[in-house]
């Protein structure tokens, strides 16, 4: 993967430290017990209370959202779809991590299987992920066009649209 880096799809990863260092602090403050492991990796651990279970989560930024928004100056939807991100390839690896620190094997006592298919991650973990493959864009292109299609509607109604996505078979099953 020559050339395929956080700063040569314009992502500064010195910024992004630097936005980390200023609130790495508060977030030190509202750590509880249940917490597992430290800022960092792409999902966070929590112990769910009562159970022998592990909850993972994470989220994704709204930069290419706020680029789209800024083009069709629509910005009343921005940030909704945020809860999306709470369960993809992101939130497996921290799985995976939990798995690991309860001693369990993947797959032999744990089957998991992300969506996603995001490859720096999916292709990377140990045992490789079992993932979904998400037609990032055909879900693109429909969403431009559902959004050219209602731009004088305010609020656009609300639609479902399934598109079929490809399982990736790999270890973690």
């Amino acid at each position: 993967m020559t050339g395929l880096t956080y700063r040569a799809s314009g992502v500064d990863p010195t910024r992004a430290d630097m936005a980390l260092a200023l609130v790495r602090e508060r977030i030190a403050r509202t750590k509880t017990p249940e917490v597992i492991g430290d800022i960092g990796a792409f999902g966070g651990l929590f112990a769910s209370p009562g159970a022998d279970r592990v909850l993972v989560a994470t989220t994704d930024g709204v930069g290419t959202k706020l680029d789209l928004a800024r083009l069709l100056d629509r910005h009343e939807v921005v940030g909704t779809d945020l809860v999306h991100h709470c369960i993809n390839d992101a939130m497996a690896m921290g799985a995976y991590e939990a798995v690991k620190q309860l001693g369990l094997a993947i797959p032999q006592d744990v089957a998991i299987v992300g969506f996603d298919n995001h490859e720096l991650i999916a292709g990377q973990l140990s045992p490789p992920l079992t993932t979904m493959e998400l037609p990032h864009y055909a879900m693109g292109q429909w969403a431009v066009q559902y959004l050219f299609q209602h731009q004088e509607t305010v609020p656009m109604p609300p639609t479902q649209h399934t598109i079929p996505c490809r399982l990736i078979e790999r270890s973690s099953v």
